[in-house]
């Protein structure tokens, strides 16, 4: 009897949403559609005319052969010859580098270096600096008056491990600078000591440590309390689902 009343209450329902749904059908189409009116305005360029676009212009020719305009030339002034001739110097020689030499060459840190750089000029002149570059960022640069061939010796301490090549050139009293040959360059080696570490006789041996891993842990057979809980669940919702139908 539930079921033949819910029945009726829903064939009710659908009857009275369709009425209304055809009366509405019906008014939507029995309306006239209403065209929006606009007044009507008349353009100002109709009403007015444009004014007329008129361009005066007058020329004022000068006409040709007219005195009064003459193109002025103003001649350029002439350099006037010198009767004597200046005799040109001749070009300066740069400086010659002859030599560096380095001892020790290789040794342990901190290491002290002693350089010995010697060159001369060509020009009749006489040396006026040398610079050395000592190849581990650190440079040093000595200006005074030398003679036309001399030597410079300069010492040097290596701190950190490497090779480093060490080079010099030299200056003149005009102030040119040399190049820098192969003979002017030096290959220095820096090493460090090995300490080999000592264990003193009778001493304990350090124990090393070993790492253990767990084993993981696997359930066993036998537990039914999770079959169990879930066949119960199943009946109660059997239960449930056929007393609401």
């Amino acid at each position: 009897m539930k079921r033949i009343l819910i029945i009726i209450l829903v064939l009710i329902a659908s009857i009275v949403i369709g009425i209304l749904a055809i009366l509405t059908a019906i008014k939507l189409t029995t309306e006239k559609p209403v065209a929006p009116s606009a007044p009507e305005i008349k353009p100002r360029a109709e009403e007015i005319p444009p004014p007329a676009c008129t361009v005066e212009f007058s020329l004022n020719p000068t006409p040709s052969g007219n005195p009064s305009i003459t193109p002025s030339i103003t001649p350029s002034a002439t350099p006037t010859p010198t009767g004597g001739i200046t005799p040109s110097q001749p070009p300066n020689v740069p400086p010659v580098c002859t030599g560096l030499s380095a001892s020790p060459t290789s040794g342990d840190a901190p290491l002290v270096v002693t350089f010995v750089a010697t060159g001369y000029d060509d020009n009749s002149g006489y040396l006026a600096g040398f610079e050395f570059n000592f190849g581990d960022g650190e440079s040093k640069k000595v200006e005074q008056t030398f003679k036309s061939t001399d030597t410079y010796t300069v010492n040097h301490t290596y701190s950190n491990v490497g090779t480093y090549i060490a080079s010099v050139r030299v200056k003149d009293n005009n102030g040119d600078w040399s190049s820098i040959p192969d003979a002017c360059k030096q290959t220095i080696k820096i090493g460090t000591a090995t300490i080999s570490p000592t264990v003193p006789v009778g001493a304990p041996e350090t124990p090393i440590p070993t790492t253990q891993v767990a084993a993981p842990q696997i359930p066993q057979a036998g537990n039914i309390l999770p079959p169990l809980l879930l066949t119960l669940g199943g009946i109660i919702l059997l239960v449930v689902g056929s007393l609401a139908l």
